[in-house]
């Protein structure tokens, strides 16, 4: 293990790429849905062409979204509903392939049903990825961690 602070300032990107963070209200990129996948491939990765499609494609089905969008790709994203974009979100971060996710209240301003599909999700995703989230719902946080870390004032209790 190695502390970040001993890190020289050319490891930062690397270590930045290795973890994925999906907000609690969604980070659209402007642009199309589409866009908001190939967009952080090409910067990120230098991903173009088929090399880059294929990780969309991967990356929509990893967040249930890819039956929803794919006749619509290049509308803009913010005309996806608030689970959708969520998932976008977290699609464009199953692409740049993190070792961690972190999510912070994935679920917080979605209605009861979309929240449902997104914790179904994290379930799933759990198989694969190390997760951290932050969740101020105790249900949702029994449902869904192996382990919970209960802050109360600023402090673990």
């Amino acid at each position: 293990m190695q502390s970040i602070h001993t890190l020289n300032p050319q490891q930062l990107p690397e270590l930045r790429r290795k973890v994925g963070m999906v907000f609690q209200h969604p980070q659209l990129l402007p642009g199309s849905i589409k866009e908001n996948l190939l967009l952080p491939l090409k910067v990120v990765c230098g991903l173009k062409g088929d090399a880059a499609q294929q990780k969309l494609f991967s990356a929509f089905n990893q967040a249930a979204l890819w039956d929803e969008v794919k006749d619509r790709l290049k509308t803009p994203a913010h005309s996806l509903s608030g689970g959708q974009q969520q998932r976008l979100c977290l699609a464009r971060t199953l692409a740049l392939e993190p070792e961690i996710l972190l999510l912070d209240e994935p679920t917080a301003s979605l209605d009861t049903k979309t929240a449902a599909q997104i914790e179904a999700l994290i379930i799933q995703l759990a198989t694969r990825y190390t997760i951290v989230m932050v969740s101020h719902s105790a249900q949702q946080t029994e449902r869904l961690a192996d382990h919970i870390i209960r802050f109360e004032h600023g402090r673990i209790v």
